[in-house]
């Protein structure tokens, strides 16, 4: 029971979603843009994004800083720890019908009634070595067809954030061995797949199986379990701001126009699957086999593709402008920092039709 004055503990969430991506793949900077798609969005369910503890707070806290009063990444440094943040929003449930009679009459409908709605997104960033592999940066010669598509230069910083987070931190059994408890226990996995580092390292093969194949052994021992791994996945391609990236899409006409302001371009869901089919044609890798071992490993009927921008396009009069809509720019030191407001595209959208449909009510 709880004494008078004293908080009720929060209810535990009805759905856990882990975020998962190889170094480099920018879950920094999505976490951080999470809490402002919340405020900006205008998805149902008005949700709103807290973290459960100090530490994810403070997270929350910092980096909306960086992003929206400094313009600057945060750095992949943060993710040092498991962080665990609740979205809580509603949802409007309409009484069934009933035969019951007032005063000789069908009684009148029940109103709609508000019920509250809410999940957990649990993030456990791990070092690269973790993964069972080095990264290797591909050359100029080897980076094709995609590569040169997206034409990107090894020796560029990456504009969307994240790199290898405390690196050296654990040993890289211990911190497999969390991230395969991580991935378990999570009902869904967003999986963030960076088309920009896959363009120049080509590893996204590398990071992808061991841990499949590794968490795909645990979970088949026991005797009720099925021959897939029963997690939802939203695959996330990242970084849709990169000029080249977007240019790719527009160029392959995969990009619709935004129908309010500011009218960002977006790829549709329904042909996000095939531009990440696209981004993966690449005969000097195996990005391709990601795609292959997601239905693989998973029902094809659980898995859905979006994608996003954590930072979304630089538009200063309120409007996207095609030639002059990149949202971040070089420092006099080198790095990238962020050049206008920002505002993400699709970033809060996966995690929703997760939980949807993982409540069946997709």
């Amino acid at each position: 029971m709880t004494a008078p004055g004293q908080a009720t503990p929060r209810p535990p969430a009805q759905v856990r979603i882990g975020l998962w991506g190889p170094p480099g793949s920018g879950k920094t900077t999505y976490l951080a843009a999470l809490k402002l798609a919340a405020l900006q969005t205008n998805l149902v369910g008005n949700w709103k994004m807290s973290g459960t503890d100090e530490a994810s707070s403070e997270f929350l806290r910092d980096s909306t800083e960086l992003l929206t009063k400094k313009g600057e990444f945060p750095p992949s440094t943060i993710l040092g720890q498991n962080f665990l943040f609740q979205f809580i929003g509603e949802r409007t449930v309409i009484p069934e019908r009933t035969n019951r009679r007032f005063l000789g009459r069908q009684a009148p409908p029940e109103e709609p009634v508000i019920e509250r709605d809410a999940f957990d997104l649990d993030v456990l960033d791990v070092p690269g070595v973790s993964y069972g592999t080095e990264t290797t940066a591909r050359t100029r010669e080897d980076s094709r067809p995609i590569a040169a598509e997206l034409s990107m230069d090894d020796d560029e910083p990456r504009p969307s954030g994240g790199d290898d987070a405390f690196r050296g931190a654990q040993s890289a059994s211990t911190s497999e061995d969390q991230l395969l408890d991580h991935l378990q226990e999570c009902q869904g996995i967003v999986f963030l797949f960076d088309p920009v580092r896959d363009a120049t390292d080509g590893d996204a093969f590398d990071y992808f199986h061991p841990i499949m194949e590794k968490l795909t052994a645990r979970m088949m021992q026991y005797d009720n379990a099925g021959p897939r791994l029963p997690h939802r996945v939203a695959v996330c391609v990242t970084k849709f701001d990169d000029e080249e990236v977007f240019r790719v899409a527009r160029n392959r006409g995969y990009t619709v126009s935004g129908v309010e302001r500011p009218y960002f371009p977006t790829v549709d869901n329904g042909r996000a699957k095939d531009f990440f089919m696209r981004l993966c044609q690449d005969n000097f890798t195996y990005s391709d086999l990601v795609y292959r071992g997601l239905t693989q490993y998973f029902y094809e009927s659980r898995i859905e593709f979006f994608v996003t921008s954590s930072i979304g396009f630089y538009a200063p009069t309120g409007r996207f402008v095609l030639g002059d809509f990149a949202n971040t720019v070089r420092a006099d030191t080198g790095e990238m920092r962020i050049r206008g407001r920002v505002q993400p595209i699709n970033v809060l959208e996966p995690l929703v039709w997760m939980h949807q449909n993982l409540r069946g009510t997709a």
